[in-house]
């Protein structure tokens, strides 16, 4: 791979909707700061991914604020997040993202996280030929995907993160059900959903 010949800069991007930030986003954040070729790593927030239905969304503004909250518990941790996105057209196509990032940051080298299930689907992708011809992809596993595979038909690079099986959909379903899923977000995150009543159904109260 490129990154690992480049004495440039290297920094890792962590697309997300982060519907809300949870312990997984994290874990696998330090993860990657550890053990993949990265000087820092940036969350970029996408307002609106257009290969996810909008309707669960709570506004980027929320979104923001508990990524901010997430990583307040870790000042260490060289990890910031990015809103480029919410000044770009919507929805936001990752491909697009990077050629302003670039355009910026012409010295910086910049790396893509993404799970294996992302990778399955990058032919969905707008430009994604491009996408893989011109930036690193670092590739993380998920259940039930064939990593070796992914990884060998693309071309990208496979990082051994334990997988994590902590999802947002779940989380956001728990927490309209009424129950307490404190100890799956970051510390403060949960208390924010609930200040706001984020996720909550309108016809339940926790």
């Amino acid at each position: 791979m490129k990154i690992l010949e480049s004495n440039r800069h290297k920094t890792g991007l962590f697309f997300g909707s982060f519907n809300p930030v949870h312990i997984g986003h994290m874990a696998l954040a330090n993860y990657f700061l550890d053990f993949t070729p990265i000087d820092d790593l940036q969350l970029i927030l996408s307002p609106q991914n257009p290969l996810k239905a909008n309707n669960e969304l709570v506004s980027e503004q929320h979104r923001l604020k508990m990524l901010e909250i997430a990583l307040e518990a870790y000042p260490e941790l060289p990890i910031s997040v990015n809103t480029i996105e919410f000044d770009l057209p919507k929805p936001s196509y990752t491909i697009d993202t990077l050629a302003e990032l670039q355009k910026q940051n012409p010295n910086i080298t910049y790396l893509v996280l993404m799970g294996a299930d992302n990778l399955a689907y990058i032919e969905r992708w707008k430009d994604y030929k491009k996408l893989l011809s011109e930036y690193e992809v670092c590739v993380y596993p998920r259940m039930g995907y064939d990593m070796h595979e992914l990884t060998e038909r693309y071309g990208v690079l496979s990082v051994g993160a334990p997988i994590i099986e902590v999802s947002a959909t779940f989380i956001r379903a728990a927490i309209g059900n009424g129950y307490n899923f404190s100890t799956y977000l970051p510390l403060g995150v949960w208390d924010y959903i609930k200040k706001y009543k984020l996720y909550y159904k309108s016809d339940k109260e926790q």
